[in-house]
């Protein structure tokens, strides 16, 4: 669930604190009603309508993360405010160079709707982060394993799948997919230490079976 009446008194309580000294074209002469910057303001440094930032402060509306950014840029949050601005409103924070792991709640929602499919969700090194009964039955129960047994890559290269496919030409293509796909990711994700040693793994299990 998100928390937006608790994002919007963060919203309101942060603005306050900026002094509007910062910002050289803000006009800071005579009486001021709050110590900080104004709605207005706000809404200008961060090229949002007025009534757009009051309806956040209220928690009537939820901003993207493109929002959110140019908000913690106008108020100069830290990074951990910012990320807790993040968790208030149902985003997903990735550290730069590595791969999200984190399943947002509208995701999660839509998931548990699907009761009647197999369902897996896969981060993208192809580790399992969630899945339903029904997804269990098809590729075995991950409950008791290990984080690295969850990821279908490292299992299908240590030959320790459930899901094995037929021996032949399409398993080799599949192979060639699975490898390419996780290089691509490393490349957009290159501070990711888990998907580099997975890289290894797969090179070698690559070279041992060509």
């Amino acid at each position: 669930m998100y928390e937006l009446r608790r994002f919007g008194g963060l919203l309101r309580q942060w603005r306050d604190r900026v002094t509007p000294t910062d910002f050289d074209h803000l006009v800071t002469g005579g009486s001021r009603r709050t110590p900080g910057l104004r709605r207005e303001e706000v809404a200008e440094l961060s090229d949002m309508s007025a009534d757009y930032i009051k309806r956040l402060e209220q928690g009537r509306a939820r901003p993207s993360l493109q929002v959110l950014k140019s908000l913690a840029s106008t108020l100069s949050l830290a990074q951990a405010e910012y990320e807790h601005l993040c968790i208030l409103t149902g985003h997903s924070i990735t550290q730069p160079g590595r791969v999200n792991r984190r399943i947002g709640p509208a995701t999660g929602q839509l998931l548990d709707r699907l009761d009647g499919v197999p369902v897996a969700v896969f981060d993208a090194t192809w580790t399992l982060l969630r899945y339903n009964s029904l997804g269990a039955a098809l590729c075995g129960d991950p409950s008791l394993s290990a984080r690295r047994e969850r990821n279908m890559a490292w299992r299908y290269f240590t030959s320790t799948t459930n899901c094995a496919a037929e021996p032949g030409r399409q398993d080799q293509d599949f192979e060639a997919s699975l490898v390419a796909d996780l290089r691509e990711t490393s490349s957009r994700h290159p501070s990711d230490d888990e998907l580099t040693a997975l890289n290894h793994r797969a090179a070698r299990g690559e070279s041992t079976v060509h």
